[in-house]
C-alpha cells in the first residue's frame, strides 16, 4: 500500500517560523494550528480585534526616540492603532508602511512655533536592537469580518 506524502501549509509555516526564530525573533507559537498563541493573545489584550501590540510598540518608540513626555509616545501609538480609516486593505497597508518607514509625526507648539516631532518604531541603523516576534497565522476580527 502506498501512502501519499505531502507538505501541508502548517509544515511550511512551522519551518519558516523556525528559520526566522533562528535570526533572533521571539517565536510565539500556537498550541495547535487553529488556536492563537496564548502569549500573543495575552499581548493583544485577549481581544481578537487588536492587531497592535501596544506595550511593545510604546517601548520601541521610547527606546528609539528617548527624551519625550509620555503623552508624545502615547500619541504616536495612537496613530498606529488608528491607521487609515478605509475598508481597503491596500490603503491601510500603505499607511502602516509609511508609519513604519517615515515614523509617526507629532505636532506641538513650542514658544509659539509649530514643531514636528518624528518618532521611529524601528531602528534601521542597528536592526538587532529591535524587538521582533514571529508567529503563525492568527485571527483578526474587523467589524463583521473574521480574517
Amino acid at each position: 500500500m502506498t501512502t501519499n506524502s505531502y507538505t501541508s501549509e502548517d509544515d511550511v509555516e512551522q519551518h519558516a517560523i523556525k528559520l526566522i526564530a533562528n535570526e533572533g525573533y521571539v517565536p510565539y507559537i500556537s498550541a495547535d494550528y487553529i488556536s492563537p498563541s496564548a502569549d500573543l493573545y495575552k499581548e493583544r489584550g485577549s481581544d481578537l480585534h487588536n492587531v497592535v501590540l501596544v506595550e511593545r510598540l510604546y517601548a520601541a518608540l521610547k527606546k528609539n526616540n528617548p527624551g519625550y513626555d509620555d503623552e508624545i509616545y502615547s500619541e504616536a501609538v495612537h496613530q498606529f492603532e488608528q491607521l487609515a480609516d478605509s475598508p481597503d486593505l491596500m490603503i491601510n497597508n500603505h499607511f502602516l508602511h509609511r508609519l513604519l518607514i517615515e515614523g509617526a509625526k507629532i505636532t506641538r507648539s513650542v514658544w509659539g512655533e509649530t514643531r514636528t516631532i518624528t518618532l521611529y518604531p524601528i531602528n534601521f541603523i542597528n536592526p538587532r536592537d529591535n524587538d521582533f516576534i514571529v508567529t503563525n497565522q492568527y485571527t483578526v476580527i474587523d467589524g463583521e469580518h473574521n480574517r
